[in-house]
């Protein structure tokens, strides 16, 4: 079996152009989390690595932002968070 080293997730630096980098950061993480398994993982477990792997730029956006469960959900899902932040960076 091929041995796997996975890098962690670099955090999300907006430069000079926050939209691009948004987009190019998202894409870049959808990535990480299939490479490094996440993607097969609870919705709590996916949120989470987002929350962990996004830097504190955007864990400071994201505290400001009002994500609740969707409507006759009990939880939030993954789908949301970065949906929420394609508005933020007009996307």
């Amino acid at each position: 079996m091929m041995e796997m080293n996975i890098h962690t997730m670099r955090q999300f630096e907006s430069e000079r152009n926050p939209a691009e980098a948004w987009k190019f950061w998202k894409q870049d993480f959808i990535y990480f989390l299939k490479v490094a398994g996440y993607a097969t993982q609870s919705e709590k477990t996916k949120t989470a690595e987002f929350r962990h792997a996004c830097g504190d730029e955007l864990k400071t956006q994201y505290r400001s932002l009002d994500i609740k469960p969707k409507a006759g959900e009990t939880e939030l899902k993954l789908e949301q968070i970065p949906d929420e932040f394609d508005k933020v960076f007009g996307e």
